[in-house]
Order: structure tokens, then C-alpha cells, then sequence
């Protein structure tokens, strides 16, 4: 990553959700990915074997794009509530993040802090 990416990044932070969203929502739409972290796509069923596993690739590749996008205290949180079923699955911590931030979003400014 070159110095003017790390300079130009948006990462996650208690107070802007919707411009990190707005700027992560273009990165996963360039991966292929938006559509499986927003549940358009679904998990393909055991017996598609092999879309189940180009399913699950590209949900990783986007959880992995979100975590890059992340300030630390938002990681510290979301690893803490991020279900154990949903480690490693993009559409798992784009459903937390997107429930946190809007549906405790004034709540969650003062928690993440503290």
C-alpha cells in the first residue's frame, strides 16, 4: 500500500459511518462483493458445492476488505460481538457494523471510547 493510500484512507471510526460507508460500498462493488455482504446474494445451498465455495471465497475477500478499512477501536468492538458463526464472513460484519451504527449509533460513540 503506498503512502498516499494510507494518507487517503477512510477507516471506521465512531463518527463516520455513513462516508466510510459510502467510499467501502464503491470497494466491494470493484471486488464483486457488495451483493453478498448486503444479502442480495445468498449462500448457495450444500449440494452447489462448487458456488458454495466461490460463495465463500468472496465473502471472505470482502470481510478482509472491511477489516483493512477499520479504525482499531472499531476491531476491538466488532471482534468482541461478532458472532463465532460470522468470523471471517463479510456479509456476517457488514450485518454488525450496519446494525450497530444505525440502530445504536449515538449509543455506540460513547461505548466504543470508553
Amino acid at each position: 500500500m503506498s503512502t498516499e493510500e494510507l494518507r487517503t484512507r477512510i477507516l471506521l471510526t465512531p463518527d463516520n459511518y455513513l462516508t466510510w460507508m459510502f467510499a467501502m460500498e464503491a470497494k466491494l462493488i470493484g471486488i464483486d462483493a457488495y451483493d453478498i455482504v448486503t444479502g442480495v446474494i445468498a449462500c448457495p445451498p450444500d449440494s452447489a458445492a462448487d458456488k458454495k465455495k466461490d460463495y465463500t471465497k468472496l465473502d471472505q475477500k470482502a470481510y478482509s476488505k472491511i477489516i483493512d478499512y477499520l479504525s482499531a477501536e472499531v476491531i476491538n468492538y466488532s471482534s468482541a460481538s461478532l458472532p463465532t458463526s460470522d468470523r471471517h464472513s463479510g456479509y456476517g460484519l457488514w450485518q454488525l457494523l450496519w446494525f450497530l451504527f444505525t440502530t445504536y449509533r449515538n449509543d455506540l460513540k460513547g461505548e466504543i471510547r470508553d
